[in-house]
């Protein structure tokens, strides 16, 4: 379906080449798109700093963890952010919100001002040749220094572990009940959508990733839960 797609955009050569999988990560591609580079360094770069402003705001690090883990590795690389890491812990950990949200935009406009389109001179097309990076590698480490830290004492720890594996458990139980009995479970719409489809599981897919939080969390326990989920409840 993806080759016949782009048939008329890109040589087989490049085709062949771009659908090769990661050796290493078997479930991920080894080269990535123009797009998909932009999408994936802004997911860097939001999911490093803007976790770092949740987990400060939370109380969840403080800052001799974050001098201790953060200062202390990015000062041994020679990178242009240790001109203002000072003045940044300062506003990071101070004493009101906009001191910390004034940091973190630094941050972010820091990391935005490194980036770069380069060529991989590896395709024939464009849109597969060009990627988006950080301009060097030692803003590469950086960046990856923040997200380590914010993964070593926020995402890693059983609180929020226990969170993820129960929303794991949601999206997996309500992708097998709604598959199982599409005709009964899906609202018109989707089951419309769902008997049209050749690729029948894509339909359910975006039916539950198109979910907010609360929604999923309302339809699991009206499936699941024996007392709750009544005829006049709103989902």
């Amino acid at each position: 379906m993806f080759k016949q797609w782009v048939g008329n955009i890109f040589t087989s050569h490049d085709l062949n080449k771009f659908m090769t999988i990661n050796a290493r990560k078997k479930t991920k591609p080894l080269y990535k798109s123009f797009d998909s580079s932009i999408m994936e360094l802004a997911d860097d770069i939001s999911y490093g700093i803007h976790d770092l402003e949740d987990a400060v705001a939370l109380k969840l690090v403080n800052e001799n963890q974050w001098r201790e883990q953060v200062l202390n590795k990015i000062q041994k690389i020679d990178v242009e952010l240790n001109n203002s890491l000072e003045e940044l812990t300062k506003l990071l950990f101070g004493s009101t919100n906009k001191d910390r949200k004034h940091a973190i935009s630094k941050l972010i406009r820091y990391f935005l001002k490194k980036t770069c389109i380069y060529k991989q001179e590896i395709f024939e097309h464009p849109l597969l040749d060009y990627n988006v990076t950080l301009e060097d590698d030692q803003n590469i480490q950086a960046l990856g220094i923040i997200k380590d830290f914010v993964i070593d004492n926020v995402i890693k720890q059983p609180e929020i572990q226990i969170l993820d594996y129960k929303g794991q458990k949601i999206v997996i139980e309500l992708f097998e009940v709604l598959s199982t009995n599409p005709t009964d479970l899906l609202p018109r719409s989707t089951l419309d959508q769902y008997e049209k489809a050749e690729n029948k599981n894509r339909i359910i897919c975006d039916y539950i990733s198109g979910m907010t939080d609360a929604y999923a969390s309302r339809l699991y326990h009206k499936i699941f839960t024996p007392n709750m989920g009544s005829v006049f409840d709103r989902l």
